[in-house]
């Protein structure tokens, strides 16, 4: 039995505490985040940036007033609120670790701040995916890093593509216990990048 989680921060938290912090993310998702429909920023943002784009995946939503907060002076600050995009990232065991913000303009560009997509602290799961829809019957996954390298995925080759915000967090990716038994095909859509050794 797990009783503490390493975080990236190098510090440890407790079992009770990591437990806490599901609740808040999910607390959040539940109250501010909202279905997309068309015309809002998201849908504006994601058919800037994939054309021809239909249909927006049910695990992308949109949030009218996200706070955005920076350092100024050494003291972490609100410095607005902006219309966003928010997915929700779950870790195999189906709990909300992780949630993606990316900050929009109501026209939907990005919006002018230093950081226009964050993700919350972390908590300590190394292994987290924002499954933009649920698997399909015929149990054929995709991953990839980036959301809209999988909705654009999602839209060309027809069945999920789930993003894992990052190559670390891609290569530490655990099947979800309740699709252990019907995955049948899983593919990596690696983005055009380059690559590079680590040190």
């Amino acid at each position: 039995k797990r009783t503490s989680v390493v975080a990236t921060t190098s510090q440890s938290i407790t079992e009770a505490e990591f437990e806490n912090e599901v609740r808040k993310r999910q607390w959040i998702w539940d109250k501010f985040a909202q279905e997309v429909t068309e015309g809002d920023p998201v849908w504006k943002y994601l058919n800037r940036r994939i054309p021809g784009l239909t249909t927006i995946p049910s695990n992308i939503r949109y949030q009218p007033n996200a706070q955005y907060w920076e350092k100024i002076d050494g003291k972490m600050q609100m410095t607005g609120e902006h219309p966003a995009m928010l997915v929700r990232g779950m870790d195999a065991q189906g709990r909300c670790v992780q949630l993606h913000t990316t900050y929009l303009t109501f026209d939907g560009q990005k919006a002018n701040v230093e950081h226009p997509k964050k993700t919350k602290t972390s908590i300590g799961s190394c292994s987290f995916c924002l499954r933009l829809t649920p698997m399909g019957e015929d149990g054929v996954l995709g991953l990839t890093e980036g959301i809209e390298n999988g909705v654009k995925a999602e839209m060309i080759f027809g069945h999920p593509v789930w993003p894992c915000h990052s190559n670390t967090v891609l290569a530490n990716f655990e099947i979800p216990e309740i699709y252990l038994a019907t995955i049948t095909k899983l593919i990596i859509y690696a983005d055009n990048d380059g690559w590079r050794q680590r040190p």
